[in-house]
């Protein structure tokens, strides 16, 4: 679909990104007018990280696309980059 159609199918899907979850998470229900007992004692919990080695700070995803590859990712898989400009770095 061209110019974006294909956004009209896919929402009023609502998208929660898992490195600020709380805070997504928070806002949502908010606006789905959530009682404040419900939705405040969200923002106080910590991060739930998997059991394990825990990859160290600088070991991130960008590191293994060369320019090149993020080319060719970004061609093939446009519709997400669409859907989520964000991560289009």
């Amino acid at each position: 679909m061209e110019n974006g159609a294909f956004k009209e199918l896919l929402f009023p899907a609502h998208f929660l990104r898992t490195d600020h979850l709380n805070q997504d998470l928070f806002y949502f229900l908010t606006e789905l007018d959530y009682p404040k007992e419900f939705t405040e004692p969200i923002l106080a919990e910590k991060k739930v990280l998997p059991p394990g080695a825990v990859r160290p700070e600088e070991d991130t995803w960008q590191k293994f696309y060369t320019p090149e590859y993020k080319a060719q990712i970004r061609e093939k898989e446009r519709i997400l980059f669409d859907l989520f400009p964000e991560y289009d770095v």
